[in-house]
């Protein structure tokens, strides 16, 4: 059972961008244009906050945090277009 997994071995050799913190680097926001979507995006936001309640580990806690709000801006966006 001491095999290699090629799978781990992928995982591992994946360059993950990461931020001055050493925390993987978060990607923009795909834009979104309907204005239909900003309920969903409310979702997306408070599914974030809901997660972010529940980890411990401070780069994922940031991650979340910060797409919450980036979701929230977006759905406010495209309420005031409408």
């Amino acid at each position: 059972m001491g095999g290699v997994n090629p799978l781990n071995e992928r995982i591992e050799s994946a360059e993950t961008p990461q931020d001055d913190d050493g925390c993987m680097a978060q990607s923009e926001p795909a834009a979104v244009s309907d204005p239909r979507r900003a309920d969903d995006l409310r979702e997306q936001a408070a599914r974030c906050r809901r997660l972010s309640s529940s980890v411990l580990d401070r780069c994922t806690l940031d991650a979340l945090q910060a797409m919450a709000s980036e979701y929230e801006e977006e759905a406010e966006r495209l309420a005031r277009m409408n």
